[in-house]
């Protein structure tokens, strides 16, 4: 895979092209299909992010499939609020996705910077 990132005054963006000869999208899950996934950590510290459970604006889990379908770990916010899509390349797909800075607290307890 290629990763690639920009940010403007307000969103993260990060760009995958992924190259598979093989892409499964069988799955209503997206994390149980071909996907790329981001575990955001925006504080920097442990203790987040549970082993399989759910997420805080402090570290969270966005996935997008090769299909485009989203998937948001997080008790704080859902899908709808940032934005991911998907397409199919030669090869392989693309997946961007569009993560405001709002989501993102970078002050670890509480609180929110």
């Amino acid at each position: 895979a290629e990763v690639y990132t920009a940010h403007d005054g307000s969103t993260l963006f990060v760009g995958v092209l992924v190259r598979d000869e093989f892409i499964d999208t069988g799955s209503a899950n997206p994390f149980q299909n071909d996907a790329v996934e981001l575990f955001i950590d925006g504080d920097r510290a442990a203790g987040d992010y549970p082993r399989f459970g759910p997420g805080n604006n402090e570290g969270f889990q966005l996935a997008v499939d090769a299909a485009g379908r989203k998937f948001t770990n997080a008790t704080t916010f859902a899908n709808a609020a940032w934005a991911g899509v998907a397409r199919r390349s030669a090869g392989g797909y693309v997946v961007e996705f569009a993560i405001p800075f709002s989501l993102i607290d970078t002050q670890d307890g509480p609180g929110f910077t």
